[in-house]
């Protein structure tokens, strides 16, 4: 008979920064396992929470952002996301970064979902949101290591940009096809 893993949680004997910068946090643990082993080198990046939106035009278009991801080292299309900053709400996120990145706004906003951005090696999580009838009105207000285009895309449009991997940033590829299943243009079952 096979064993099968057990679903018990580690238990954290104790932790230290390894690298505490302005971007980027790295925590090292050690930690007990079930089954009673010790690992002294468990390495945890503090990634913090992004917020990311799924802004729908109302004449259906969508809008991405075009702009160079330097850990990829390529521009990439993905949708509007950012960090969640601190005491602030994933809802305030998105809708501060959709009016950055792309100048327009959004006066409703629905949660498609809240999910683990890489839960081995990062504590962080991705909330997708979508909204409706977004009107662009808005000045852009990039960040300084921004350089956005933004595209207006039909939904058509961009389920041929994610089949073609156009499209590939694994959160920007969820996010299209949960708001493609709450718009009602996706029968997923």
């Amino acid at each position: 008979m096979e064993k099968q893993p057990s679903s018990k949680r580690w238990k954290r004997i104790s932790s230290a920064m390894a690298l505490d910068e302005k971007w980027f946090r790295v925590r090292k643990d050690v930690v007990e396992l079930p089954n009673g082993k010790i690992m002294d080198d468990y390495f945890l990046w503090l990634s913090g929470d992004v917020a990311m939106i799924v802004p729908v035009t109302a004449d259906g278009k969508m809008i991405l952002v075009r702009q160079y991801k330097y850990g990829a080292d390529e521009v990439l299309v993905e949708f509007p996301a950012g960090f969640i900053d601190k005491d602030e709400n994933p809802e305030h996120t998105v809708l501060r970064e959709l009016e950055e990145e792309t100048g327009y706004s959004a006066k409703e906003l629905e949660l498609l979902g809240e999910f683990d951005a890489s839960p081995t090696k990062s504590n962080g999580k991705t909330f997708i949101y979508l909204a409706r009838n977004v009107i662009n009105d808005k000045d852009m207000n990039l960040d300084i290591s921004e350089d956005i285009e933004v595209l207006v895309k039909s939904k058509e449009e961009v389920m041929k940009m994610v089949e073609r991997g156009e499209i590939r940033v694994s959160d920007s590829v969820a996010a299209f096809f949960l708001a493609m299943k709450k718009i009602g243009k996706v029968n997923i079952r």
